[in-house]
């Protein structure tokens, strides 16, 4: 370990300040090698700082490889530095950081009423800039790894039922959602993932859907809509069952009809060839797909429903259909069958008690 810099004293404060006050960083540790950086603890020219926050690429390529950052991740932790890290940390000196400090700040944070899972994102902004500063031998341990974070309970699945299914069906013919929400029903696609559905991951000869990428917005006023990774950075191929796939040809053939009768009125903006949009051919957003659906429910004489309960849906009629666990982690993303079948393990223990029950009575016939 090579000796302490005298400007490793520097508070959080500043190094948050300035690492997240690029405009877009390219490699996730960019974030925390900017955020070493910025504090003035990367020694060049003889023992020199690095003043400026504009790192070299090249040098952050050794230890991000390939890995993609978009700017709605920077805008994110950038969010989560400035409106937590910062004020409760800021001002403790890096080397002085210690695992009772952070303890207490993810302590107050749930006490203030924040979730589990917002805090775990707080928590991997932190412990991503300590993690770096390991690798590049600036401190000797990430004391956020020894904290506990707060367990929350998943959120209960809440999978519409067959003759609820039956009911929205019937609500969605001609609907201008219909497309949307039957290939959200019958995929198990997430909405940033139906929104960010573009004609050329369609291959209606093979009868797939490449899915690659979502359409997200950074949580920030006045951000702009840009085509994002996946939740589990994981590409995958689906075959749909040859109903949607009927479903999306005629969406298709309908925009080709709109899209022709508006003319120089169609506006794609900057996410061209999008299969889901608005009537004039801009994108959708998750709050309008929300509203939307709310409005299809009331129709249909249904309760309340996320759309990301059309997820759950499509998982439970997969397994009630005979698909293995590991065909079902596949074709939701999932990043193991394991966190699959814990999802939605209860399904196939019902199943279980079904087949029991029916072979009890066959028993009992005899």
């Amino acid at each position: 370990m090579r000796a302490p810099h005298p400007v490793y004293a520097v508070p959080v404060i500043a190094a948050f300040r300035a690492a997240f006050s690029v405009e877009v960083l390219r490699v996730p540790e960019t974030a925390a090698f900017a955020f070493l950086e910025a504090a003035g603890m990367v020694p060049v020219n003889g023992g020199g700082v690095i003043a400026s926050v504009a790192m070299d690429v090249r040098s952050a390529g050794d230890f991000g490889k390939d890995a993609v950052w978009s700017s709605l991740f920077h805008q994110a932790y950038k969010s989560l530095s400035e409106n937590h890290i910062i004020p409760f940390l800021g001002s403790i000196p890096l080397r002085q950081l210690r695992a009772p400090a952070i303890q207490k700040f993810y302590n107050q944070l749930r006490a203030k009423g924040l979730s589990p899972k917002y805090i775990k994102n707080i928590h991997g902004c932190l412990h991503r800039a300590l993690d770096m500063a390991i690798k590049v031998e600036y401190i000797e341990k990430n004391y956020s790894s020894f904290c506990s974070l707060p367990r929350g309970g998943e959120q209960e699945i809440n999978p519409l039922d067959k003759p609820e299914q039956k009911r929205l069906f019937d609500a969605l013919k001609g609907h201008e959602y219909e497309a949307l929400i039957i290939t959200a029903i019958f995929t198990g696609m997430r909405c940033g993932e139906l929104i960010g559905l573009t004609w050329d991951c369609i291959d209606f000869d093979n009868g797939t859907i490449y899915i690659k990428r979502q359409l997200t917005q950074a949580r920030v006023a006045g951000a702009p809509f840009e085509f994002g990774s996946l939740k589990n950075g994981k590409t995958r191929t689906i075959m749909p069952a040859p109903f949607v796939m009927k479903t999306l040809a005629a969406h298709k053939e309908d925009q080709e009809k709109k899209k022709k009768a508006a003319g120089d009125l169609w506006d794609e903006g900057e996410c061209p060839g999008l299969v889901f949009t608005h009537a004039d051919g801009s994108h959708l957003s998750q709050p309008t797909v929300w509203k939307q659906f709310q409005k299809i429910l009331k129709a249909a004489g249904l309760e309340h429903h996320r759309v990301h309960d059309l997820r759950h849906t499509f998982a439970v009629n997969s397994i009630m259909a005979g698909d293995d666990i590991k065909t079902l982690q596949e074709n939701m993303g999932h990043y193991s069958a394991a966190f699959t079948l814990d999802r939605y393990g209860h399904v196939t223990a019902t199943m279980r008690q079904a087949s029991a029950n029916r072979m009890q009575a066959f028993i009992d016939a005899m």
